[in-house]
């Protein structure tokens, strides 16, 4: 009587490196998702939060501390120094935000997304009624640098054409003094002038959270895996047996 093969050990062992592999990156999704919860609390719990003055705004002493929180200022915008920074408008469509300094008094200058504007719109001639004159008020919500992407256009300056929201870049050439470039202020939809551009509310405080349906697919395609192989064992098994016999 012949006996059956054993079965091979490195097939078990790869098998199951596979498995926990799988296994692994669905814990992984579930650490991500609570993170991602987490983060999403927080960024709502900010936004909930008591407006603050330009002089609460300066007492902050990182403005990390302070990324989404409501502000209500008072100054007067340099329309005459205009910034637009291509991007999408909150619906994914193609524009430019754009972002005026807001000479504050008795403080800092600040940069004000005020809103976005399709390519109809991008001169201020199509867009009179966004040129306020005197004091206004804006209100809105704090919002840290963005930080440049890898694959980026290079700004045109000469051009007044820029691509990533960045105080520090936006204010390089501006001659003006005391510009905040630790965050900047995007002003809420109240802001948005007669003639609907700039269009202002251009803030997305959502996250895109998708790792619960990541984890469920890295543990259903682990525990599948894992089925087919015990099957696949038994199978063999029964076909060494039947050809003992």
């Amino acid at each position: 009587m012949s006996r059956s093969k054993p079965f091979p050990v490195w097939l078990s062992l790869f098998t199951l490196a596979i498995v926990a592999g799988l296994f692994s990156l669905g814990a992984w999704q579930v650490q991500r998702l609570g993170w991602k919860q987490a983060l999403m609390a927080e960024r709502d719990a900010a936004r909930q939060g008591t407006p603050l003055d330009a002089a609460g705004l300066m007492a902050v002493p990182d403005p990390a501390l302070i990324d989404f929180r409501p502000v209500r200022l008072q100054g007067v915008l340099l329309h005459g120094k205009e910034r637009p920074v291509y991007a999408s408008s909150t619906d994914g469509k193609a524009g430019y935000h754009i972002f005026t300094p807001l000479l504050v008094p008795d403080g800092p200058t600040l940069l004000i997304n005020r809103g976005w504007v399709d390519p109809e719109h991008l001169e201020q001639a199509s867009r009179p009624q966004s040129l306020i004159a005197g004091p206004v008020t804006v209100s809105g919500n704090i919002r840290l640098p963005q930080r440049r992407g890898t694959f980026t256009p290079d700004d045109n300056p000469d051009g007044n054409l820029w691509y990533t929201a960045d105080p520090q870049t936006l204010a390089s050439g501006l001659g003006l003094p005391a510009v905040e470039t630790g965050f900047y202020v995007v002003a809420d939809m109240a802001s948005t002038p007669e003639g609907g551009f700039p269009l202002g509310g251009q803030i997305k405080a959502t996250l895109s959270n998708n790792h619960l349906i990541y984890a469920i697919t890295w543990f259903s395609t682990g525990f599948a895996v894992l089925v087919a192989f015990i099957f696949f064992i038994l199978a063999s098994r029964r076909r060494h047996r039947g050809a003992a016999s």
